[in-house]
């Protein structure tokens, strides 16, 4: 009889076949020998236990965690062996119970055992009773255990409840930080809801505590911190960053549980954030915490025929975006394969299809299809649809930080193009959620009614096609000084303040000074005959043989100088009467030297004549002192006009400048002034050698006095006496009276808004109560609080030194004298002062360190004021900017540009910084027909 087989595991064979018996055999064995295996460890001799006695201590080394890159040490002043320790399972660490220890007893015992594993979570509760050496909370260590029981490993290590009474380490701090407050929602608890109270109807928490309605937007209560372990909330800033008298608050040291009191005006939220303690606490968090993080999103491709397709396009919607930021044109006369020039946009094309393969490729494929190609992403009808799809884009994101900022301003001017269209640039400024300011072109349109209403139609119109809510979030409005549009009855401001009466009105500043500089041109008739010689001398020497003479004599003068043209005048042209003046002053000999050429050289009787008067005007010392004193002038506006004209300039910065120049013009009276103008005079008539080298004194004529004519004839008998009265003063008197009377309604608004300037928070200066009436009134649309906003301001101003340390320098009225001060630049080209300007400390710097530190929320009053007041704009430039991009874009031979081609060709030029994600706009341009949403956009 044959013998049985059995297996190790005692399973008989009987009726398996030898293959099943195989495996099974097999098996086994690899499950024994698993099982029989021994553990690394038991190689290794375990550790043994020392006996404790009455004063010794015990250690425990814990490996690095979350919190500290150090190990941390338990040091117990009294151990002794008592009762019955409890021994940790894996991922826990041992603890006596609660009746076996007593910090304060000797006959207690504290017993640690460090096992191999433990959980993250257990190890950093450790961490959080342990205090640098202090003795260990063993009804805190219960807690914990109990806690750790109920709750799942990870979760909810940042319990605020784990840190009460306890002092928290610097690195603690940052690792708390980074985890943020604990706010678990219902579904993350163990029962999935938050546990209920004892009173009658029940109540409990709700995480819609989180957040609160400022201003109607939801705003996240990043201080608010709930602790499941004890069903009690606290605040979470207020404990790492509190005063002592912080915490000593409810809400910090014992939390609190009365569901019944926390919403509404008078509720425990809304008082415990608006109280001083847990402001300066928001503050101390924002200078502690300056992190950033970057979201990088990538993007993969599956349809291969799609993304070749899609490269293509990428690279001509580049050359699409570059050409119109350059106001270049896109196409030619001619454009077929044959031509040797086919316009711009086809000749990058080819350029840059040498440098990218698949656009080679592409290339290659139309020009070896004998058959016309259906898509070729080349027809005008592409270029058209690839400027818009860019353009769009670009308007998308300025439309979305515009409806994101809540708040903004309009600037509107208009100019007719070259096809003598009336245009009008629609420019719209406000402040993004960094606290920068930004003055947006939005779009152009073309309308036959320039009168009030009429634009007012179009800027209905306008607001309505872009879902802009004008009547409640439009606070500012400037225009320049056309009755249509700042009319008091029929203009387009007072039309708009009738839906909106807090959209306050501006007259641009930059053309108020104009108007100041044009009416001191004509002041007196010493002062108007001279700008007259100036204007026929320039259009005398711009003859084509007389300019180059000129040119000549400037190099055999000035020969380590470049050549310089001489500038006509223009009253809509800023500062041309100072660089027309500049000019002469700079070549006056070569000037001089032309005539003279011009004088001996021409045949023409009238023109020698003409040029022999030019000559006797210009060397006459009364020419030269007025040139010199209109240059000082001009020295104080004309830098001033540059400033106005950056786009970031704030309406109380922009005042402050202008109030510096009306006291620069008022110290020019002074005879000192006067005296070195005189000096300045002589010694350049000296230099040049001219005909009058001093101020010629004329005979005076005396009134014959009448019969019974008791009064003598008084008349100043030195010229120099009658100048001063008759020309220096009296212009002077005109350009100071100017600036006051045009800058009236301005200096109003400035009164009432100056005590948020940085000068008046760095001198700590207390405003009266009365003093944020104006703002609340303005701003009543965003609700803001006037006491709320007066505890804001005031614990603001008496932090704003330490808050600003790293911001600019503030600007007030001495440094402002000395940003007003002027050098004539070495080109022609007009440069702004916004470089040197942005080394001032302005009201948008305390708005972006509001919104950088995280403060928006803890100060939201004082952030509106800030962010309306950044949004106001001082001048309208940024339009006459927009129409001189129009010029280069829509020229003569560019005349019959369509209007929406214009208009998307402006909103590039005018938006050069202004990154687009390429890929939204290949979409934008892949949607507008099925031909292409088949060849452009992933399945």
């Amino acid at each position: 009889m044959t013998k049985p087989q059995i297996c190790a595991c005692g399973k008989n064979k009987s009726d398996m076949n030898t293959t099943n018996w195989i495996r099974h055999t097999s098996s086994c064995k690899i499950r024994k020998s698993r099982d029989e295996s021994r553990s690394i460890e038991c190689f290794f001799g375990n550790p043994k236990k020392p006996k404790l006695e009455l004063g010794d201590s015990i250690s425990l080394e814990v490996e690095e965690n979350l919190y500290s890159s150090n190990s941390t040490t338990i040091t117990c002043e009294s151990v002794t062996t008592k009762t019955s320790t409890t021994t940790a399972t894996a991922k826990s660490v041992t603890t006596t119970t609660a009746e076996s220890v007593s910090t304060s007893s000797t006959d207690n015992v504290f017993e640690v055992m460090k096992t191999d594993k433990y959980s993250d979570s257990n190890e950093n509760m450790i961490n959080c009773v342990i205090n640098d050496g202090n003795k260990v909370d063993p009804i805190l260590l219960e807690s914990t255990n109990t806690y750790e029981s109920e709750q799942s490993p990870n979760k909810f290590r940042n319990d605020p409840a784990l840190y009460l009474n306890k002092t928290i380490s610097h690195c603690l701090k940052n690792n708390l930080l980074e985890m943020g407050p604990c706010q678990p929602t219902a579904s993350e608890l163990v029962n999935a809801v938050f546990p209920k109270d004892t009173s009658s109807p029940s109540r409990s928490f709700s995480s819609t505590y989180y957040f609160k309605l400022v201003n109607g937007k939801t705003v996240h209560r990043n201080w608010l911190a709930y602790s499941p372990s004890t069903d009690r909330i606290y605040c979470w800033t207020c404990r790492l960053f509190g005063t002592p008298g912080a915490q000593k608050n409810g809400l910090v040291s014992s939390g609190c549980n009365a569901w019944g009191h926390l919403s509404g005006v008078y509720g425990r939220l809304h008082k415990h954030e608006s109280c001083k303690d847990h402001l300066e606490s928001e503050l101390s968090r924002a200078m502690y915490m300056r992190n950033n993080r970057i979201d990088i999103l990538t993007v993969k491709s599956s349809n291969s025929r799609v993304a070749t397709n899609r490269e293509v396009v990428k690279v001509l919607m580049d050359i699409v975006l570059c050409l119109a930021k350059h106001n270049d044109a896109y196409r030619g006369h001619l454009e077929t394969n044959k031509d040797l020039i086919q316009g711009k946009f086809r000749d990058w094309v080819t350029v840059f299809a040498k440098y990218h393969p698949i656009l080679a490729s592409h290339l290659d494929r139309i020009n070896s299809n004998s058959k016309r190609s259906s898509l070729t992403f080349l027809s005008k009808t592409s270029q058209n649809a690839m400027i818009e799809s860019v353009a769009e884009t670009i308007r998308d994101k300025i439309l979305d930080e515009i409806k994101t900022a809540g708040m903004y301003s309009l600037i509107l001017d208009s100019t007719t193009d070259v096809a003598k269209l009336d245009q009008f640039a629609f420019v719209f400024r406000y402040c993004s959620s960094e606290g920068t300011v930004h003055e947006r072109f939005l779009c152009t349109d073309e309308t036959a009614d320039s009168t009030g209403n009429g634009m007012f139609a179009l800027f209905c119109k306008i607001c309505d096609r872009y879902s802009l809510n004008w009547k409640e979030q439009l606070i500012g409005q400037a225009f320049d000084g056309a009755s249509n549009m700042q009319g008091t009855i029929k203009g387009l401001r007072t039309i708009i303040q009738k839906d909106n009466p807090n959209a306050l009105h501006v007259w641009c500043f930059a053309h108020c000074l104009n108007l100041v500089v044009c009416d001191s041109c004509q002041a007196n008739i010493q002062v108007r005959d001279f700008f007259s010689i100036i204007g026929s001398l320039v259009t005398f020497i711009g003859a084509r043989k007389r300019t180059a003479t000129y040119v000549d004599l400037q190099k055999k003068y000035y020969p380590n100088e470049r050549s310089r043209r001489l500038k006509h005048f223009s009253n809509t042209r800023w500062t041309y009467h100072d660089r027309s003046i500049d000019v002469i002053l700079r070549t006056y000999r070569a000037v001089i030297e032309t005539l003279k050429s011009i004088r001996t050289d021409e045949t023409d009787k009238k023109t020698r004549d003409t040029a022999k008067s030019f000559l006797k005007n210009l060397n006459k010392f009364n020419f030269v002192l007025t040139m010199h004193f209109m240059k000082k002038l001009f020295s104080i506006t004309t830098p001033l006009s540059k400033y106005l004209q950056a786009p970031d300039m704030d309406f109380i910065q922009a005042m402050k400048l202008v109030m510096a120049t009306k006291h620069q013009l008022q110290e020019m009276r002074i005879d000192k002034t006067y005296g070195n103008i005189i000096n300045n005079s002589k010694t350049f008539s000296i230099e040049h050698n001219l005909d009058e080298k001093d101020i010629q004194e004329k005979r005076v004529s005396l009134k014959k006095k009448m019969s019974g004519e008791n009064q003598n004839d008084e008349r100043l008998s030195s010229a120099k006496e009658r100048y001063i009265s008759e020309v220096y003063n009296v212009t002077l008197d005109i350009a100071i009276n100017k600036i006051e009377d045009r800058y009236c309604n301005s200096e109003n608004i400035f009164n009432d808004i100056f005590f948020f300037s940085p000068e008046h928070l760095q001198n700590q200066t207390t405003a009266i109560p009365n003093s944020f009436d104006y703002i609340c009134n303005w701003l009543s649309a965003f609700k803001i609080d006037k006491e709320n906003l007066t505890t804001e301001y005031r614990l603001f101003a008496s932090n704003f030194n330490n808050l600003m340390k790293d911001s600019p320098e503030n600007i007030d009225e001495k440094c402002a004298l000395s940003v007003i001060s002027y050098e004539s630049s070495e080109n022609d080209s007009e440069t702004s002062g916004e470089d040197n300007f942005g080394d001032l400390l302005q009201v948008s710097n305390i708005l972006q360190n509001l919104s950088k530190m995280g403060m928006a929320s803890a100060f939201p009053n004082l952030s509106v004021a800030y962010k309306a007041i950044c949004t106001l704009p001082p001048t309208s430039a940024s339009a006459e900017r927009c129409f001189s991009k129009l010029k280069l874009i829509k020229t003569n031979l560019r005349s019959t540009m369509s209007e929406a081609r214009l208009d998307h060709l402006m909103v590039i030029s005018c938006n050069p910084d202004i990154d687009i994600n390429m890929d939204d706009a290949l979409d934008k341009f892949g949607s507008r027909s099925n031909l292409l949403r088949s060849n452009l956009l992933y399945q």
